[in-house]
């Protein structure tokens, strides 16, 4: 392993559905991901390190590759989706990361995983009129996406917390032709929960108030 971690930017893309169909459907959904890849990111596919994960590949670029040309093209994906009916959530991260003979680790590859299996992230490519779902990091929404290619529509991304395992982090959801129901998701999904009544406890999903070494309400076990 190398001793010090290196900078990188990266990308996972996860076929939708992918679990439900046959194993020919299988290789044929993995032949058109890798074929959307590398058409729609051109030089830049070869200019990355790929890891396969079987319905999702990570790609990693090192830091000499300009990461406003990387989240760019990343977000076109859209527009040159394959005639097969192929879903992708994309998940945009950057951050440091090290290598060994086995492949990467860190934490910040640990939270681009945790975007991409998001449940706000899911639930916005399920019903999603286009192919592509986004769920972008704060890091590249802040230094990238702000300030970035004037063909990105900043209004485009809407923030969400994402709480997953032992990750709790900011991110901005971004669906491609759908930009309404981006919006309510992602005002849903940040919705704080309400607090339990004052001087009370929740139970098994119902309020109850302890009293005087009483307790009101039902389904207490």
């Amino acid at each position: 392993m190398n001793q010090y971690p290196a900078p990188a930017t990266f990308a996972i893309a996860d076929i939708e559905g992918f679990g439900t169909l046959t194993d020919l459907m299988q290789r044929q959904a993995r032949d058109a991901l890798y074929g959307w890849l590398s058409g729609a990111l051109g030089p830049l596919w070869g200019r990355c390190v790929r890891e396969d994960r079987g319905d999702a590949v990570l790609m990693l670029w090192p830091a000499d590759v300009p990461r406003p040309v990387i989240v760019a093209a990343v977000l076109r994906l859209a527009d040159t989706a394959p005639a097969l009916p192929l879903r992708l959530r994309v998940a945009l991260h950057a951050g440091d990361v090290y290598r060994d003979e086995r492949g990467f680790v860190g934490g910040d590859l640990n939270e681009t995983f945790r975007l991409n299996e998001a449940a706000v992230l899911k639930a916005a490519l399920k019903n999603a009129r286009g192919p592509v779902a986004y769920l972008v990091s704060e890091q590249i929404h802040r230094g990238i996406v702000r300030y970035g290619d004037p063909a990105i529509d900043l209004d485009a991304f809407h923030p969400v917390d994402v709480v997953a395992k032992e990750t709790r982090v900011r991110a901005w959801l971004h669906v491609p032709g759908d930009d309404g129901r981006a919006a309510r998701l992602a005002a849903g999904a940040s919705r704080p929960s309400p607090p339990p009544p004052s001087g009370g406890v929740r139970i098994e999903g119902r309020d109850v108030t302890i009293s005087n070494s009483e307790i009101a309400g039902r389904n207490i076990r």
